[in-house]
């Protein structure tokens, strides 16, 4: 089960393509995506909706700042790296 990443707005959204993985929950999917111990402030979203592509969490301070307010590229790259190292292993349904 693979996971992507795309930038909405000011936030990082976790995605699940439900068409290729049509046999896993995407809410027990965002339940272990949430508990990961990978020091990053995972949110769930609002409401995870049924479709094609679902949101299953969010992370919205994934943009790292210095005290002038402007982007430090180098930490948040790695914020993103520390993205890139999430794994989860959900049993599907059935």
């Amino acid at each position: 089960m693979d996971h992507y990443y795309l930038l909405q707005e000011d936030r990082l959204c976790i995605k699940i393509n439900t068409e290729k993985n049509p046999e896993v929950s995407t809410r027990e999917y965002s339940k272990t995506l949430l508990n990961t111990e990978l020091l990053l402030k995972l949110k769930r979203p609002k409401s995870i909706r049924q479709g094609k592509v679902v949101t299953i969490a969010i992370i919205e301070d994934y943009l790292q700042t210095d005290s002038s307010g402007l982007v430090n590229v180098e930490k948040t790259v790695k914020v993103l790296n520390k993205c890139k190292k999430i794994r989860v292993e959900v049993v599907p349904i059935g």
